[in-house]
């Protein structure tokens, strides 16, 4: 009776451990995105953001700020590029800065470059760039096509915003988001085209 106890007892510890590892497995990670303009989600939620002071190395006055609900071990520096046949541009600084007076859990500041035209409406993150940087830096090329580019990076220990509480986090960072003028003339081509067809088949 003692040795079916004890194997009934093994198979219930192994049956246990099965469950666990195949829950733990199922779990994705989780993805943080968020663009230029304030729009941000991570779990579910929005992500809070402000224009605030960027308390890291050379750090600008006003800065497109997420206040994320998770905090990083890790400041630094991604810096997003656009290549191009003579060169690489940088398009995008996103800046990890630990917890402080802002934000106990840190903040997240988005930099991009000024708009290119007067007649490119700014985004919240158009303010330039910070005078300096940290020394933790990683480097990503922006992908898509141009109006709609993007990055996902997903930091490794030690790299700027790597979450101990949540490794292999992915950061999809919208680099481009398409102004509202351009969606109004998209918006009004498709009108015409529709306007034309009809008018075509009468």
């Amino acid at each position: 009776m003692r040795t079916m106890t004890k194997l009934l007892g093994i198979l219930v510890f192994v049956w246990l451990m099965t469950m666990v590892t195949q829950t733990t497995q199922a779990q994705p990670s989780p993805v943080i995105t968020f663009d230029e303009n304030g729009n941000g989600t991570f779990l579910g939620a929005n992500l809070k953001w402000d224009m605030l002071p960027d308390p890291g190395p050379g750090g600008l006055s006003k800065t497109l700020t997420y206040l994320p609900p998770f905090a990083s071990d890790f400041p630094g520096d991604l810096m997003i590029l656009e290549p191009t046949g003579t060169g690489d541009i940088l398009s995008d600084v996103v800046r990890f800065n630990l917890g402080g007076t802002i934000s106990p859990t840190g903040t997240i500041v988005f930099y991009s470059d000024p708009p290119e035209s007067t007649v490119e409406l700014p985004d919240l993150a158009d303010v330039g760039f910070p005078t300096a940087s940290y020394t933790n830096m990683a480097r990503m090329y922006e992908v898509g096509t141009e109006g709609n580019n993007w990055v996902d990076y997903t930091p490794i220990l030690g790299q700027p915003g790597y979450l101990p509480n949540y490794p292999g986090t992915t950061y999809h960072i919208i680099s481009d988001v398409p102004e509202p003028c351009t969606l109004v003339l998209l918006g009004m081509g498709a009108v015409g085209l529709a306007f034309y067809g009809w008018r075509w088949q009468k």
